[in-house]
């Protein structure tokens, strides 16, 4: 017997609305990235980094901070989503290794964009959102593999089930 024959409580559901799944695995992979984000910017930021272990940082330090941590988060956070989601919508079905392979492109896309930038020297963090894409492919391969390991085991149980009910019937 295959898996196609096998009933799924999930699969009906996530193959009727696969917008929203995938808007929920992106949402997750992009919750990820932005707490990597934050926490690789605190570490690597010189300023608030050594002020954080012997004394508070300024108000200015902060705020610093987190215009660094926004400018280089969303941009590759909104491009991503808006790609994963138009494919699902003309798809009509689930992304999920796709998701991640655009994620890797968006890294590529700027990290090729981050030469001319710092060249011209145009007053954005060119580097920080290159680095940030590929954290936010990291991310969106994390998001990924948890839902492929979520739908195995949803599948091992619903064999268990199966098999376990075809014995009391028989």
């Amino acid at each position: 017997m295959s898996d196609i024959a096998l009933p799924s409580s999930v699969a009906a559901p996530a193959a009727a609305r696969p917008v929203a799944v995938t808007a929920i695995r992106a949402a997750a992979a992009v919750s990820l990235h932005v707490a990597a984000t934050a926490v690789l910017a605190w570490v690597i930021d010189p300023v608030i980094s050594e002020t954080a272990f012997w004394a508070w940082p300024s108000a200015v330090q902060v705020e610093q901070f987190w215009l660094l941590w926004a400018q280089t988060t969303a941009a590759p956070a909104l491009v991503w989503t808006a790609l994963v989601l138009a494919r699902a919508a003309s798809r009509r079905r689930v992304e999920g290794t796709w998701s991640a392979l655009s994620a890797i492109v968006v890294a590529i896309v700027a990290f090729a964009l981050a030469v001319p930038l710092i060249v011209l020297q145009v007053p954005v963090q060119a580097t920080g959102i290159a680095l940030s894409s590929c954290i936010l492919a990291a991310c969106a391969g994390v998001v990924v593999i948890a839902a492929q390991v979520a739908h195995d085991r949803r599948a091992a149980a619903a064999r268990g089930a199966a098999a376990h009910g075809a014995e009391a019937a028989g």
